[in-house]
């Protein structure tokens, strides 16, 4: 009787501080609760971590998210994060992770990133920052996808190397075409694009948010972004249509040896 006591005890603490910070979402009471009950039931863990761990579990069935995310209690200058922060980075870990496969990168790189940027939001609302981070969510994913560029640009190119094993005739002949046919963004086209038109291209085709929710995330109209994106698709055509020729030499040539 103790047990269920205590267990109750600590459900109904953890839903009135978790439940304020989902209202947003327009996740229900009960949904929580559940939430809570189950993780109560599967945890496994005690010792400092057992909160974390706890919250971790919560929060994933919460936001049906498939791979698990740990935060770190503190931050690298010792500070602690936050729970609002905590749940505001498993509510967008979902659409992280799909953002981090199109940067070719792995879940480990995508957690790395992530605590990073909660690391650096955590210790700006400590020292007060607060007014230049009016929406955490916001502010939380455009300093993740920046820093998955970093990650991507420091070990792009053996990631590659490492899993696209074709041929140089084979890579002319089809890669664009099946590239284009699966709806994948090639890094090769974004890199020509301008700074804002990246920056638009990620938030609306890689994260699929609107125009209207681009526009905020970058600070800007909608009028702007849509500017933004038109540029940016005129440069990735012309890379396009140079390949294209590019290709079709290649096989003429290569016809005239073979007649």
């Amino acid at each position: 009787m103790k047990k269920i006591t205590m267990k109750a005890c600590v459900k109904n603490r953890l839903l009135g501080k978790i439940q304020p910070l989902l209202e947003p979402y327009g996740i229900k009471k009960e949904a929580i609760a559940t939430a809570i009950e189950k993780s109560l039931t599967e945890i496994k863990r005690d010792g400092s971590d057992f909160q974390m761990w706890l919250l971790s579990l919560i929060f994933g069935k919460i936001f049906r998210n498939d791979c698990f995310l740990w935060i770190n209690q503190k931050t690298p200058s010792g500070n602690a994060v936050s729970l609002d922060v905590i749940a505001t980075a498993h509510s967008i870990w979902g659409r992280a992770q799909k953002v981090a496969v199109r940067h070719g990168l792995d879940e480990i790189d995508a957690s790395q990133a992530m605590n990073r940027i909660v690391g650096i939001v955590a210790d700006r609302l400590r020292q007060g920052a607060g007014a230049s981070v009016l929406n955490i969510r916001k502010y939380l994913f455009r300093g993740y996808v920046n820093e998955l560029k970093r990650i991507a640009k420091r070990v792009g190119i053996v990631r590659n190397n490492e899993c696209n094993p074709l041929t140089e005739s084979e890579s002319d002949n089809g890669d664009f075409v099946l590239a284009m046919e699966s709806a994948i963004l090639c890094d090769e086209m974004v890199s020509v694009m301008p700074p804002k038109g990246q920056c638009a291209t990620v938030y609306r085709y890689v994260a699929g948010c609107s125009c209207q929710e681009t526009a905020e995330a970058m600070g800007g109209s909608s009028g702007a972004v849509r500017k933004a994106l038109c540029v940016a698709r005129r440069r990735a055509l012309d890379l396009c249509k140079n390949d294209v020729r590019a290709s079709g030499s290649k096989i003429a040539k290569s016809r005239k040896k073979q007649s």
